[in-house]
């Protein structure tokens, strides 16, 4: 039996939701580093993953030009 529904899973992890949303790729990983503020720059998100500076630095900054800093998905 499952302890939690697939829903609830998702309302609760940011890394599991941004993998639904973005595919499972540095993006996802970015960003939910990103909206838990676990790092303040691409480099930082770079160090964290273990990701190429350049991957993450292109990608934080795509979802800066998104305004996902700014006004990040919070579920209900």
């Amino acid at each position: 039996k499952k302890l939690l529904n697939r829903q609830t899973v998702i309302k609760r992890n940011t890394w599991l939701r941004n993998r639904l949303l973005f595919g499972s790729n540095v993006r996802a990983d970015v960003a939910t580093l990103k909206s838990l503020k676990r790092a303040d720059t691409g480099y930082e998100a770079a160090k964290i993953l273990g990701c190429s500076p350049n991957a993450a630095y292109r990608n934080w900054k795509d979802l800066e030009e998104a305004g996902w800093g700014a006004a990040v998905y919070k579920p209900a």
